[in-house]
């Protein structure tokens, strides 16, 4: 890492009002609506990098049932195209929170 801080990045702050939740917000809207979309893609980081964003590790298992893998690589792409550090580990065939995802032994960064 060359002494840089790698930071797991989540939706940048001030993407909602103050006090509101995410899941407050979109479930405010039936899933699958233009309002719906707009919402989700307000908060999303994908669509928040900027000259701001902190160097960012992902972490993402391609067998992944909750959040495509495919979000990560189109977050990683955007966060290379606007130049900031970014490095995504792909592990094969892991599930959403799976705990190889967090055992150090496992992942190419540590060993």
């Amino acid at each position: 890492m060359s002494g840089k801080t790698v930071t797991l990045s989540a939706a940048m702050p001030g993407a909602l009002p103050e006090g509101e939740k995410m899941e407050e917000m979109l479930l405010q809207e039936r899933i699958g609506t233009e309002a719906f979309r707009e919402k989700a893609k307000a908060v999303s980081p994908a669509y928040r990098v900027s000259d701001r964003t902190p160097p960012t590790l992902l972490l993402h298992g391609t067998g992944d049932k909750v959040i495509a893998y495919s979000q990560s690589v189109t977050y990683l792409e955007r966060l290379q195209a606007a130049t900031v550090p970014s490095v995504l580990i792909t592990v094969e065939g892991a599930n959403h929170m799976e705990p190889c995802l967090f055992n150090s032994s496992s992942l190419p960064l540590f060993t």
